[in-house]
């Protein structure tokens, strides 16, 4: 998750510019944010970035690679570990994305029960 999220910021962060990586803990959760002072998402436009194939203009504009999967892989990882996560953005002053997960573990309730396995 922080390596897409990183990989993203860097992509769409213009030569010059910055990314900043905050980490906080409070109560029982861990927030992790990356921020960058890329070209911004458009608020009609933030819909569509935690879905299937959800890329914006700006990651056409900067003829961004990739599948529009990373994003919402990140998703599925966050709330299948009880988390969440979210995007905030204003065009022209870049992005910024968090998730945030407890510190214990939390199943989602739609997955399976692990089987308790030991190695002997």
């Amino acid at each position: 998750m922080l390596l897409n999220l990183l990989t993203n910021a860097l992509k769409f962060t213009p030569q010059g510019g910055g990314v900043r990586l905050e980490v906080s803990s409070a109560t029982s959760d861990v927030e992790v944010a990356i921020s960058d002072t890329g070209p911004g998402i458009a608020p009609e436009e933030m819909p569509v970035l935690f879905g299937k194939f959800g890329q914006t203009s700006s990651a056409k504009r900067v003829h961004a690679k990739g599948a529009g999967l990373g994003l919402l892989i990140c998703r599925h990882l966050v709330e299948a570990r009880g988390g969440r996560i979210w995007a905030e953005s204003e065009v022209g002053r870049g992005a910024r994305f968090a998730f945030r997960l407890p510190r214990e573990p939390r199943r989602a309730p739609d997955a399976p029960r692990r089987a308790n396995t030991r190695a002997v």
